[in-house]
């Protein structure tokens, strides 16, 4: 159990802070696809605002994780909500003054989400700082749970949101989520030992080398890293192949695939409700949980390909929603108990920014096999890819286990 009501205290406040922050990340990206297309009257122009909102992960997610290494978490955090908070209100501002153009909306979605790419490696850097080592694995579950609990209510409310409030009603509220968020970080009390490091060029390129040689130290953590971002290659574009799954082999267009998300998001909250029982026994065994959540994922996977109706494809959706969970949350807990903590930004850092370089690349290769190959041929060759992926880095990392065993000898 958490020790002490103090520690309590702070854990509520962080997984309150995630809730709301991921509700409002949820209204936040509807708010901007429609305020994009309002603004621009051009798909083309839309799709370019988003994708700028995701440009500064991947620039600066390196010199971020550094700076969360060597600077305060909590104060990263809270500037990052406030300043979230003001470049909100003010493209609300200019909408309802009628100056916001497409120019403006690209600049603040890029200021926004530099404040993001700050505040991400510190916030996912803070579980291990506030709770046992013992009970990392059922917080980062709750943790999950949360987060996807939110982002359903989020995307369901949005459409309602702005239906009768309108985007500046979007934009209200979540800058109000940005608010929460902040005063939720004020009880938290971290251990923060000021470092003498000169934030220069040079400096963050050695810091970030040696999260990555960091990394690279430690087997499972990086073959892990390895096996995931295979994995994201075949998951990111899921939209786009459920999209095309729902409309050329279920017949059932925008509605099916709507289903198909939603039972993926069950999925997940379902696998990290599992996960926050799991007996602490088990806890020994995450590696073990990992192998088992990438088979899942490559079983569920060539199940979707075998779907020819509605109930066996949200079945098989279901089953890929618990398979992420199982992979993710064991790899994330893995991460927190044995990364040392004034290497735990530059570590979630690099691995985010490769995840995050993974899916430009999916997307891209996606596009291009879907116009030649059927949906369900690519479901069955993504399957044997992770499944092959997953025998093959199991292996290596039994085998480098047993030569350093017996190096140690």
């Amino acid at each position: 159990m958490l020790k002490g009501l103090s520690q309590k205290k702070q854990l509520y406040s962080f997984i309150l802070g995630n809730l709301v922050s991921r509700f409002g990340d949820s209204i936040d990206m509807i708010a901007y696809t429609w305020l994009a297309y309002e603004i621009s009257g051009s798909y083309l122009l839309s799709s370019i605002v988003l994708a700028f909102n995701g440009l500064p992960v991947v620039i600066i997610g390196l010199f971020a994780g550094v700076y969360s290494d060597i600077k305060s978490k909590k104060n990263i955090m809270m500037i990052c909500d406030i300043g979230r908070m003001v470049g909100t209100i003010t493209i609300c501002i200019l909408y309802l003054l009628n100056q916001l153009n497409i120019s403006l909306l690209i600049i603040f979605t890029i200021v926004n989400s530099t404040f993001e790419a700050f505040s991400d490696p510190a916030r996912r850097s803070i579980p291990p700082l506030i709770v046992e080592k013992e009970e990392l694995l059922k917080i980062n579950s709750w943790l999950g749970m949360c987060k996807k609990s939110a982002e359903i209510l989020g995307i369901a409310a949005s459409g309602i949101i702005i239906k009768y409030l309108g985007i500046q009603g979007a934009l209200i509220i979540d800058s109000i989520t940005f608010l929460v968020s902040f005063l939720s970080l004020i009880p938290i009390k971290i251990h923060y030992v000021k470092i003498d490091t000169k934030l220069d060029l040079k400096n963050v390129i050695k810091d970030a080398y040696d999260g990555f040689v960091y990394l690279k130290s430690s087997t499972i953590i990086f073959y892990t890293t390895l096996l995931a971002t295979i994995a994201n290659i075949f998951l990111g574009p899921f939209n786009l192949m459920t999209a095309n799954f729902s409309e050329q082999v279920l017949k059932l267009g925008s509605s099916g695939h709507s289903i198909i998300n939603t039972c993926f998001a069950l999925g997940a909250i379902s696998g990290n409700f599992f996960l926050s029982k799991i007996k602490k026994s088990l806890d020994s065994k995450l590696e073990r949980l990992i192998y088992l959540g990438f088979i899942c994922l490559s079983i569920s996977y060539l199940l979707l390909s075998l779907s020819f109706n509605l109930i066996t494809a949200c079945l098989s959706c279901i089953a890929l929603g618990i398979s992420t969970v199982l992979v993710s949350v064991p790899s994330v807990t893995i991460i927190h108990k044995s990364t040392e903590k004034s290497y735990l930004g530059r570590v979630l850092s690099i691995i985010a920014t490769i995840s995050l370089m993974a899916i430009p690349v999916s997307n891209f290769m996606m596009g291009f096999i879907l116009e030649r190959y059927t949906i369900n041929s690519i479901f069955i060759f993504s399957s044997l890819i992770i499944f092959i992926s997953t025998l093959l880095f199991s292996n290596m990392i039994k085998r480098q286990k047993q030569s350093i065993k017996e190096m140690n000898r």
